[in-house]
């Protein structure tokens, strides 16, 4: 893994259909299309990947900030919900504690699951460009 501040590149290659699949480091995620949108469906499409991502990374924060309190995790999940019958769209997160979670570490772990790097470039994006060569 890079350090933050060094570029990432991530190569994308395409398959059959609608499949393709993105590069980068030493790993390999495919993607693909739903039947209806062209694609057979095999693999999630990227926005798919996208929302799961900000969810995944967000189990990963709270995970991290029990494991580093020595807090037990059994029974702890997460679940995110995204919806566009609302304007604008939403993403809800629900975290479920673990039975016995202190509630003095309350606060604590909802500023680390508020650390999700995927949800720090939503908040704040970057500069997107096209370079057509």
């Amino acid at each position: 893994m890079k350090k933050n501040n060094e570029p990432m590149t991530i190569d994308v290659s395409f398959s059959k259909g609608a499949q393709i699949t993105a590069s980068f480091n030493d790993f390999s995620i495919h993607y693909d299309q739903s039947v209806s949108s062209g694609g057979e469906g095999r693999y999630p499409n990227p926005f798919e990947h996208f929302l799961a991502s900000l969810a995944s990374c967000s189990a990963y924060y709270a995970k991290a900030y029990c494991d580093a309190r020595n807090i037990p995790i059994n029974g702890m999940e997460l679940r995110a919900v995204f919806s566009r019958l609302d304007e604008p769209p939403t993403y809800a997160i629900e975290l479920k504690l673990p039975e016995g979670f202190p509630e003095k570490e309350r606060e604590g772990i909802q500023r680390a699951v508020d650390k999700c790097a995927v949800k720090k470039m939503v908040l704040n994006p970057p500069h997107f460009s096209l370079k057509l060569v």
